[in-house]
Parts: structure tokens; C-alpha cells; sequence
């Protein structure tokens, strides 16, 4: 099992999230533009800074990323971001299939832009449209997600990610050695 990315590094000062997809552009000589989609990808990649560190914070932070051994590590990581809604306490009805963007709820007290993650799998979703009955997600489901499943919300969700780098280094003050903010680029791991 991978590990959690201790809680007490989360209080971050910033967190940049890119949704990256993959498209096949072409464009002709009159300037028509032909756009093509080899089936569904889209991952989840950060830029994250915590906030200053003592020093040696810092430092057992330092040894948990250069324990990933680079790019070849997997762990988790609690979403940083701020929750929009609150309350939230949902189950899947009915089964959801693989390829489906939007789940059935009763009652939903789900905001657009909020991170949701179904307790099967390990995928992260974002929700794009919140109606009375439904709730839209991107990207599509990765997985088939059984009745009754739970969803993931808030803090609850975890971004499996790896270092997207072989090489990760620390910037230390050299006057005082006594704070260090550390810059985390991980991706998400399908």
C-alpha cells in the first residue's frame, strides 16, 4: 500500500492543479482546424507549496519525497484544496458504468468545482454541473461503481499521485535555517 502524505505537511501556502488531456491537433492551410480524441485520458498533475516549515519539519518532509526513489514511488495525498459545499453524505444509485459523467442523488448538497473520488476506485473527479437530481463529474468513470458506493468528498478524497520528477531538491535559508517552504510536482497515477 502506498503511504499518506502526513497531514501536518497539508496546510499548504499554494496548490495548482492541471487537468491534463490529450488531443491530436491539425491545421490545414486555409486555417480549418481538425481536432481529434483518441479515447478518454485525463489525469490530475500539482504544483504544491507548503507553508513555511520548521527546519526540521522540513527535513523529515525532505526524507518522505526522497524515499519515493523519484517517479517510482506512489503515494497519496489528502486534497489541499478548500471544500465549496457542505454537509455531504451521498451513496451511488443506481450501479454507474464505466464511460458515465453524471451520478443520480436524491437530495445533493454537491457544488461545481468540488473534488469527488468513489470509494471503488482511486480516480479523482471534478463536478461540472449540479441539477436537483443530478451530478455531472469530469472526467468520464474509469471504473464501473456498484450501487450503494460510497462518495468520496473533501478531505476524504485522496489524489494517488507520484513525484513527476526523478530529481527533487531542497532550498534551504542559509542565513537562518530556521523556516523552509518546500515545492511538491506530483502527478496522479491511473
Amino acid at each position: 500500500m502506498a503511504g499518506i502524505l502526513d497531514a501536518e505537511f497539508i496546510a499548504l501556502k499554494r496548490a495548482k492543479p492541471k487537468s491534463i488531456t490529450k488531443n491530436i491537433v491539425d491545421q490545414a492551410h486555409s486555417g480549418k482546424r481538425f481536432v481529434r480524441k483518441i479515447g478518454d485520458p485525463q489525469w490530475w498533475e500539482f504544483d504544491l507549496l507548503t507553508t513555511p516549515l520548521s527546519y526540521d519539519k522540513a527535513m523529515a518532509l525532505y526524507a518522505f519525497i526522497c524515499s519515493q526513489g523519484g517517479q517510482y514511488g506512489e503515494f497519496y495525498v489528502p486534497n489541499p484544496f478548500p471544500v465549496i459545499a457542505t454537509n455531504i453524505n451521498a451513496q451511488v444509485t443506481p450501479n454507474m458504468l464505466k464511460g458515465d459523467d453524471r451520478v443520480n442523488l436524491v437530495l445533493s448538497n454537491y457544488k461545481t468545482g468540488d473534488f469527488i473520488q468513489f470509494s471503488s476506485h482511486d480516480k479523482v473527479y471534478i463536478v461540472t454541473n449540479v441539477t436537483e437530481s443530478h451530478v455531472s463529474f469530469y472526467p468520464r468513470l474509469k471504473a464501473a461503481v456498484g450501487a450503494g458506493s460510497a462518495i468520496n468528498y473533501g478531505r476524504d478524497v485522496l489524489f494517488k499521485v507520484a513525484m513527476q520528477n526523478d530529481e527533487n531538491d531542497l532550498l534551504v535559508n542559509a542565513k537562518s535555517g530556521k523556516y523552509v517552504e518546500i515545492k511538491i510536482d506530483c502527478v496522479e497515477v491511473l
